[in-house]
C-alpha cells in the first residue's frame, strides 16, 4: 500500500496567508518542504482522503488524475478537510465523455453528508446534473465498509466535540492496514478498544503543534510519541510499523529542518507536500 501526503499543513496553510511570524516568514524563505498546503493524501493513487480548495494545485503538483478516483473519504466538515464546490465540478457541463468517469462515492459522517447533499441541490440543474455522478454517503463508527478494494472504519476521535463526530480512519488491503489519524486529540478509549488485537502496518498521526503538548483536539509530538508507546506495548505496532506525523500549523513555530531531526529520534517520519510512503 502507498500512502502519498498532497497536503500536510492545518486550516492556515504554512506560511499562513497573511502572517508575518518567524515561522512564516522563515518557510518562505527556504521554500522546499516548508512549504505546506492544507491536509489531503491519497492512498495507491485512487483512495482519496479529504478534499480540501488546494486540492487543484494537488492533483497538477503530483500528475494526478481524479477521473480515475472513486471513493473519497471525508474526516470531517472543517473547510480545509472539505469544500464541497471542488466535488461540484463533476457536473456534466465541467466534465466531458463522462462515461468513462465513474461515480464519486463521498463517506463522511451526518454534517459531511448533509453539506455535500445541500451544495449537490443548489447548483442542479435540468441541463447539468450532478444525478449519477456523486453519491454522499454517510458512515457509521465502528462500522466497517467497503470503498471499492479497501476496507475502511471509521473510528471516534477527540476533534469537535459537541459539534459534529469528526472521523479518523482505519484503511485495510491485501493484508496491510493504515491508521489515518487527524484531525483528532489524543485517540479516545472507544478507539484503543476496537484496535486492540489488530497489527498496524502505517500510521500518520496529527501534529498540528508540531513539538509542543496538545493533548485536546488536536496533538503534538509530545503526545504522538505517548500514542506510538501504547500500540507497542498493546502489540498495536512493532518495529517494523511506519509512523508518520502531518497536518503542521505555525503556531508550532519550527520549521523542518528543525523538528525533522527531533521527530526522527522518535522513530518518526516528518511528512512534507509529495511525500510517499510504502508499507
Amino acid at each position: 500500500m502507498q500512502l502519498k501526503f498532497l497536503g500536510t499543513a492545518a486550516a492556515e496553510g504554512w506560511p499562513a496567508i497573511f502572517c508575518q511570524c518567524e515561522a512564516c516568514k522563515t518557510a518562505r524563505q527556504r521554500g522546499g518542504r516548508n512549504i505546506r498546503t492544507r491536509s489531503q493524501s491519497i492512498v495507491d493513487r485512487r483512495l482519496l482522503i479529504d478534499m480540501p480548495a488546494d486540492t487543484y494545485m494537488h492533483v497538477l503538483q503530483n500528475n494526478l488524475d481524479f477521473s480515475k478516483v472513486e471513493h473519497v473519504l471525508v474526516t470531517h466538515s472543517h473547510p480545509d478537510h472539505l469544500y464541497p464546490e471542488e466535488f461540484l465540478l463533476r457536473r456534466t457541463d465541467f466534465v466531458h465523455l463522462m462515461d468513462s468517469v465513474p461515480k464519486l462515492y463521498i463517506y463522511g459522517n451526518q454534517a459531511v453528508t448533509e453539506q455535500l447533499k445541500k451544495a449537490m441541490a443548489a447548483c442542479d440543474a435540468p441541463d447539468s446534473t450532478l444525478a449519477g455522478v456523486l453519491e454522499p454517503v454517510e458512515v457509521a463508527l465502528f462500522t466497517p465498509f467497503r470503498a471499492g478494494e479497501y476496507t475502511v472504519t471509521a473510528l471516534a476521535c477527540d476533534h469537535m466535540a459537541g459539534l459534529e463526530t469528526a472521523h479518523i480512519y482505519l484503511i485495510e488491503k491485501d493484508g496491510k492496514t493504515l491508521l489515518y489519524a487527524h484531525d483528532t486529540g489524543e485517540l479516545l478509549e472507544a478507539t484503543w478498544e476496537y484496535l486492540a488485537g489488530r497489527h498496524l502496518d502505517a500510521v500518520s498521526f496529527d501534529c498540528t503543534f508540531v513539538a509542543k503538548d496538545c493533548k485536546r483536539g488536536h496533538m503534538g509530538l509530545p503526545n504522538a510519541v505517548f500514542m506510538k508507546e501504547r500500540m507497542l506495548e498493546q502489540g498495536i505496532a512493532d518495529r517494523k510499523t511506519c509512523f508518520a506525523v502531518n497536518h503542521f500549523s505555525h503556531n508550532g513555530g519550527m520549521c523542518y529542518e528543525e523538528f525533522a531531526p527531533l521527530a526522527e529520534k522518535h522513530g518518526f517520519t516528518v511528512s512534507y507536500d509529495g511525500l510517499e510512503i510504502e508499507f
